[in-house]
């Protein structure tokens, strides 16, 4: 499983980059400044390091003296809405400015050498449901819907890797961290909370399926992926 270190102070970027790159397959570990990355990296040794844009001069100088860090591709990344300028001494570092979940993705795929991660884009429209995945918002036939922050985090676990079927497990390593992975009965409580949200028929979900003694996965056949104001089929 490759090992991501995520250094960010703005804690909903952070937990945003664990829940996607958790849910396809990554062992995701945070820090909220650069002294405690250096510590966290000594010991998860971690095979890629996602920096929030404004950390990674600071970021850059510490990595060459850390016994870990020598070769450790390096990614920047702003939070939404933030400048997206680069600082001085970061410029040739590869960089997701303005933050786009493909982009993260396919950065991360080619860093760690893998074949490519699954790659979507930042909104997602599914009948009369639509997702933004970086805003964290969900209308459904243009209502907002209001979702709580797990609910929502759930959603985006199935959501950052779609029409794949997410093993119970993996949402709970992804969504409530390894002290969850045992209880499957937390991600059939919240799935269930969903369908109830966002199906028209709950008992018959047209989108939230589930594989039993499996997991779940969120179908999105005739669905319209949505990035940087183009839309394809999906």
């Amino acid at each position: 499983m490759p090992r991501v270190l995520v250094v960010a102070d703005d804690l909903p970027i952070r937990h945003f980059i664990r829940i996607v790159l958790g849910a396809n397959g990554c062992e995701v570990h945070e820090a909220d400044d650069v002294p405690q990355a250096v510590a966290i990296g000594r010991s998860q040794c971690p095979q890629l390091v996602i920096v929030e844009i404004e950390h990674a001069q600071h970021m850059l100088s510490v990595l060459p003296a850390a016994r870990w860090g020598g070769s450790v591709p390096v990614i920047a990344v702003s939070a939404p809405g933030q400048n997206d300028e680069r600082p001085a001494g970061v410029t040739s570092l590869p960089a997701i400015t303005p933050f786009i979940v493909s982009e993260l993705l396919g950065q991360a795929s080619k860093a760690l050498g893998l074949p490519e991660i699954c790659r979507r884009a930042d909104r997602l429209q599914m009948g009369n449901l639509q997702l933004d995945l970086v805003r964290r918002s969900v209308a459904k036939s243009g209502e907002p819907v209001r979702l709580s922050p797990r609910e929502f985090d759930v959603l985006l676990c199935l959501a950052a890797n779609p029409d794949t079927t997410i093993a119970e497990g993996q949402i709970l390593q992804a969504v409530w961290g390894p002290a969850q992975v045992s209880n499957r009965g937390l991600v059939r409580s919240y799935v269930g909370r969903l369908r109830k949200k966002l199906e028209d028929y709950p008992l018959v979900p047209r989108h939230l399926a589930s594989e039993p003694g499996v997991g779940y996965r969120l179908g999105t056949r005739l669905a319209k992926y949505c990035a940087q104001g183009r839309r394809s089929e999906g």
